[in-house]
């Protein structure tokens, strides 16, 4: 199993950047994880949009979705030229109301909706679900193929539920948009320091950090992760990572 990433910022994209979303391959199977702003055009540089065999979504905060929209252009314009291009199956929330209302009408997916510890079987992938805490309904995902896991923990505050997910696994891709010192009560992120606790207490082979703020140096992310799980890096866009 191995990861593009595609888009590692939050809130908004750095110059020149893209917002969250990953590439996930296992056994010739390709599934994009969410598709955050400028995504779409990283992910032409690897790969045919059609070829895509799922699509996931994490939750539908604007910065996770704005290149869905333009990822159906991609697919419908294909389809006005003359090519024989399948439906996507898509799994998302469904809530936000808005935006799965939005989604929903793009005939170039077929919508399902995820829920708390949903199970989904993709080819030799499995991939499960859990809520995680977040200003709207928000899930981390485990990818599983048998011999690796890797865990995204999409957006969300500190939750026990997250290293119990995470437990062993290969790779842990966690939301790390604050250094500790802007956490507070009311945030609804994690810290890099939170990320590197859950990845000890999970036992956890190799920390990534990723939906990184677009104004904060990368480096001091991991300054402060690596005083607590040495094995942490910071995602880069376009880079490729072995689970």
């Amino acid at each position: 199993m191995k990861v593009t990433v595609l888009g590692n910022n939050g809130a908004y994209p750095s110059a020149g950047g893209a917002c969250s979303s990953y590439l996930v391959q296992s056994n010739g199977l390709k599934i994009l994880v969410d598709a955050g702003s400028g995504s779409l055009s990283n992910l032409m540089k690897v790969m045919d949009p059609a070829d895509l065999d799922a699509i996931i979504i994490s939750h539908l905060h604007w910065d996770h979705i704005t290149d869905i929209p333009v990822l159906y252009y991609n697919l419908h314009l294909g389809r006005i030229k003359g090519r024989e291009i399948k439906s996507i199956p898509l799994y998302m929330p469904d809530s936000p109301a808005g935006q799965f209302e939005i989604i929903s009408k793009f005939n170039a997916f077929d919508v399902n909706v995820l829920n708390d510890q949903s199970i989904i079987d993709i080819g030799k992938l499995t991939i499960t679900t859990a809520l995680m805490t977040h200003p709207v309904e928000t899930y981390a995902l485990k990818f599983t193929d048998g011999a690796k896991n890797l865990v995204y923990s999409a957006d969300t505050t500190y939750n026990p539920r997250l290293p119990k997910l995470a437990s062993g696994c290969s790779m842990l891709m966690a939301d790390s948009a604050f250094l500790d010192k802007n956490i507070t009560a009311s945030s609804p992120h994690m810290s890099a320091s939170q990320c590197a606790r859950i990845a000890s207490d999970a036992g956890i082979e190799k920390l990534m950090l990723t939906h990184l703020m677009a104004d904060t140096d990368p480096r001091t992310y991991l300054d402060e992760a690596i005083e607590i799980f040495k094995n942490t890096s910071v995602t880069k866009v376009m880079e490729t990572y072995e689970v």
